[in-house]
């Protein structure tokens, strides 16, 4: 395989045999050509005929198409890890194995990528969901280079709302790599920690007003498929990961308030929402979550959600009370 290439294009595959021809299409028909592209497959222990599909594919296009197989599981954060090791384009990409991309969306993000100088490029995205037939469009951009050369600049940039999925960017990969950013492997929500981390390091970013990516949200699409209460809880896990994470990097103190705040507005979602979809929530589980956040954040009361939930008197926000009294209890 010719290792100059412009982009590596990264894809976890498991058990995707009826949608997987469809997204590579859309790869290997880029404006960008395929000469500039390098395909890295990576099958995660799939048990249909992924495996099958992904050598013909790379038996037709051995010039530009790895495939990488995996005989364990490892869910998608370690297929990424996997497929950045084979990674020698000069930006990465990623893709879904249910999605599809734009004809020339390679093309525009690289373009703007090296007239910028960017480490960061994003492009808008839509959201088809396909067992209500919707579409939703992910993110409103004016195309425009952000730069960030200060703390409050980057506080800014952290605020900002560019979709914490990755499938709709692609980053130089020498940035990727001289940072050390890399995925949480065993997760389903290993995206959340990657972008956190590309958040704190990035300099400059490019932000497209077009939309070029088709992400589909099916019965099978991994984070719609996250039923189960590990996967669940792995949500908030993934999220005391980053803070341990920035903190043993020295990136955490300058934005301590705000991620904080970020994080309890998170937990507070968090328990709502899977007490809504199973019932009341494990009491011994509930403790442990309870005695990770006061040992993450021993001042948690000081928190400023926690505060104003604690000052409101509006009946609405009881769900919140609760999480809270229940921390308090513990505390």
């Amino acid at each position: 395989m010719d290792r100059k290439k412009k982009i590596s294009v990264i894809i976890p595959c498991y058990n995707a045999e009826k949608t997987l021809n469809r997204c590579l299409n859309s790869i290997i028909n880029q404006t960008i050509g395929m000469g500039n592209l390098e395909i890295i497959l990576v099958n995660d222990a799939s048990t249909d005929s992924t495996l099958q599909i992904l050598y013909n594919w790379e038996k037709n296009y051995p010039d530009s198409i790895l495939v990488v197989h995996c005989s364990e599981n490892g869910k998608q954060g370690q297929a990424r890890n996997i497929g950045m090791l084979y990674a020698s384009g000069e930006f990465i990409g990623f893709a879904d194995d249910d999605d599809y991309l734009e004809e020339n969306m390679l093309q525009v993000l690289y373009d703007e990528g090296i007239k910028n100088n960017c480490d960061l490029i994003v492009c808008q995205s839509i959201k088809h969901k396909i067992t209500d037939n919707v579409e939703v469009e992910n993110g409103i951009y004016t195309g425009e280079v952000i730069e960030i050369v200060d703390m409050p600049q980057r506080l800014e940039f952290l605020k900002r709302d560019i979709n914490i999925a990755i499938w709709n960017k692609i980053y130089r990969r020498s940035f990727l790599e001289d940072n050390q950013i890399a995925f949480l492997p065993g997760y389903i929500y290993d995206d959340i920690y990657f972008t956190q981390l590309v958040k704190q390091y990035c300099k400059r970013v490019y932000l497209s007003n077009q939309i070029l990516y088709h992400h589909i949200i099916s019965d099978t699409s991994v984070s719609y498929g996250a039923k189960s209460k590990s996967d669940r809880i792995g949500f908030i896990e993934v999220h005391m990961k980053v803070i341990e994470e920035l903190r043993n990097r020295g990136l955490y103190a300058a934005f301590s308030e705000w991620y904080a705040n970020e994080f309890m507005i998170d937990y507070l979602s968090f328990i709502v929402n899977y007490k809504k979809t199973f019932g009341e929530i494990d009491q011994d589980l509930e403790l442990i979550l309870c005695n990770s956040i006061i040992e993450l954040f021993p001042d948690w009361k000081e928190i400023s959600i926690v505060k104003k939930l604690l000052d409101t008197k509006d009946p609405a926000k009881e769900k919140y009370w609760k999480i809270i009294q229940k921390l308090m209890l513990v505390s």
